[in-house]
């Protein structure tokens, strides 16, 4: 049976040195979510191996999308074929888009703090997209806040809130609801409840950092 773990979320790491001479370091918990296509998928290791039509089609896309500084940055990790035409005929019809091509490339760009982006692409068999965790929107590298921005702007909220800077999580996320990325910094136990801490994040645009809003999120801790 194949199967993969699809990182939707970003592996985000930085490791600067601030403005007060400690090392700063920025990492996500990254989210996974089991993707399982059974019986009726191939996996692929390289793109060589799709049709030259496919192979073709993701490069304009993704060059569309990302620009080209952000597209060479950009590395083929795996992926599934999906036989179609058996799984619709072996099972009960569940409403949900099953993809022909169901690939995941990685984003590195250590000059953005970017370790890893992990791009889902699922294309049909004639090679439209069908889903994408980036905009449809092209977002350029130049378009991106610079890492001493992103990590200044994090210190500084993170004191002026007296919240926990010690322990700060920077997360670079597509939210589909508004088709954009943003930044996302957790501070972790922020905050006191009756049954335990919660964390406390906050959504930054991508460019500007504008505060979208805070929200937080409630650790519940048993004795």
């Amino acid at each position: 049976m194949n199967k993969k773990f699809r990182l939707i979320w970003v592996t985000f790491l930085l490791s600067i040195k601030a403005l007060y001479g400690q090392t700063f370091e920025v990492k996500q918990e990254s989210y996974i979510v089991r993707s399982n296509h059974g019986y009726w998928a191939k996996q692929v290791t390289s793109l060589s191996s799709l049709p030259e039509k496919i192979q073709r089609t993701l490069r304009v896309v993704l060059t569309e999308k990302l620009g080209k500084p952000l597209y060479d940055k950009l590395s083929f990790v795996d992926g599934q074929v999906v036989d179609l035409e058996n799984h619709f005929a072996s099972s009960l019809p569940s409403g949900r888009i099953i993809p022909k091509y169901d690939l995941i490339f990685v984003l590195s760009d250590t000059t953005l703090g970017i370790q890893a982006y992990y791009l889902n692409v699922d294309l049909d068999t004639y090679g439209q997209v069908l889903s994408m965790n980036w905009p449809s929107e092209r977002v350029e590298k130049y378009e991106f806040a610079s890492i001493k921005e992103v990590h200044d702007f994090a210190l500084q909220y993170g004191k002026k809130h007296k919240l926990n800077t010690k322990s700060m999580c920077v997360d670079l996320e597509y939210e589909k609801a508004t088709d954009s990325l943003y930044w996302r910094i957790t501070y972790k136990e922020s905050y006191k409840e009756k049954w335990g801490y919660g964390d406390i994040y906050i959504q930054l645009k991508l460019d500007s950092l504008r505060l979208i809003g805070e929200y937080r999120t409630p650790k519940m801790t048993y004795h």
